[in-house]
C-alpha cells in the first residue's frame, strides 16, 4: 500500500490465515492486501501480520479500532508499519539523540540496556505519531 496506510498487526489467533485477516480489516476501508506471515517450513502462523489499506484515513480508522480488539481470546495489538509514519516521523537524524542520554525523564538512572531504552524510545515514537495522525484524521473529519 502507499505510504502511511501500511500496518503491523500482532497477537493474532493461531490459526488465522490471509482470509481471516482481510475479513476482520476490511470493515474500516479498501484492503489492499492482507498477509499473515508463517514459519518457513512448518507454514505456521508466526502470530503477526501486515495490512495495507488505499488510503490513510481507513488505516488510521483500523488502528483505532482494531488496536485491543478482542478475538479467540485474544487483544490484537495494531500499529503503523516501521518507518511509515507521515511527516517528522521516520527522520534519521532522531536517532542521534539516543546515546545522550541527557533526557531527566530518562530512565537512565537504573542503567537499563541500550537496547531497552531503545525499544521505549521506538514506541514512544510510534505512539506519539498514531495520536498525532488520529487527531489530524479527527480534525479533518468535520464531525
Amino acid at each position: 500500500g502507499p505510504p502511511g496506510c501500511n500496518l503491523f498487526v500482532f497477537h493474532l489467533p493461531d490459526d488465522w490465515q490471509d482470509d481471516d485477516l482481510h475479513e476482520y480489516f476490511v470493515p474500516h476501508g479498501n484492503v489492499v492486501s492482507a498477509k499473515v506471515m508463517k514459519e518457513l517450513g512448518t507454514g505456521r502462523s508466526r502470530g503477526f501480520g501486515f495490512v495495507s489499506y488505499e488510503d490513510r484515513v481507513s488505516a488510521a480508522t483500523a488502528i483505532k479500532k482494531m488496536q485491543g480488539y478482542k478475538v479467540m481470546g485474544k487483544r490484537l495489538k495494531v500499529e503503523f508499519k516501521k518507518g511509515e509514519h507521515e511527516g517528522r516521523g521516520g527522520r534519521e537524524a532522531d536517532d542521534a539523540d539516543l546515546g545522550q542520554g541527557s533526557d531527566d525523564a530518562d530512565a537512565s538512572k537504573k542503567g537499563y540496556p541500550d537496547d531497552e531504552r531503545l525499544i521505549g524510545y521506538l514506541r514512544a515514537i510510534s505512539a506519539k505519531n498514531v495520536v498525532e495522525s488520529l487527531k489530524e484524521f479527527e480534525g479533518g473529519g468535520g464531525g
